[in-house]
């Protein structure tokens, strides 16, 4: 991502789906939404969606295996936007209406601070030659981004849990 610009505004939001409905959202259901947020991305010509150059994704299920589908995202935000915790609120509003009001979000970024004796602060501003918080992203990815835990059991082989996304039309 830092070949094609030097800086970017991190974001780090949790998909999730309402409680009262998460008994309807399986994860088929849970992909069907990743893909047509993710084609919402790539077609966008404004806004929030716009902005987004890229972004590490994880798809899980939380309790049992098979309910509580979420979906973890490290988004790559063009550094124009200058208030990252509100760009990641629009991203979180957009994902409420996606899903007609069964979605709802965490914004990680309105906690930056909670994370820095956990792997470092990776969301917000970050320029290329950070070497300090870019080590930290390094271990959001490594550490919590790829996580073996919390797949979902009604998946297949060939389901995808997780990925990467560029966006940039460069």
């Amino acid at each position: 991502m830092f070949e094609r610009r030097k800086s970017y505004q991190l974001l780090f939001i949790t998909l999730v789906i309402k409680k009262y409905v998460r008994d309807d959202v399986n994860f088929e259901t849970m992909q069907t939404l990743r893909r047509k947020l993710f084609q919402r991305i790539k077609d966008a010509t404004r806004g929030i969606l716009y902005d987004i150059h890229g972004l590490i994704w994880r798809q899980e299920s939380g309790g049992s295996g098979d309910e509580n589908h979420h979906l973890h995202l490290v988004v790559f935000v063009s550094a124009s936007r200058r208030d990252h915790v509100t760009a990641c609120d629009e991203l979180g509003e957009y994902w409420v209406a996606l899903t007609r009001g069964w979605g709802d979000y965490d914004n990680s970024n309105r906690y930056a601070h909670s994370y820095k004796n956990r792997w470092g602060v990776a969301v917000g501003y970050l320029h290329r030659d950070d070497d300090e918080k870019r080590e930290s992203l390094r271990k959001v990815i490594g550490l919590y981004m790829s996580k073996v835990t919390q797949a979902p059991v009604d998946r297949d082989e060939d389901d995808k849990l997780s990925g990467r996304r560029k966006f940039c039309a460069e």
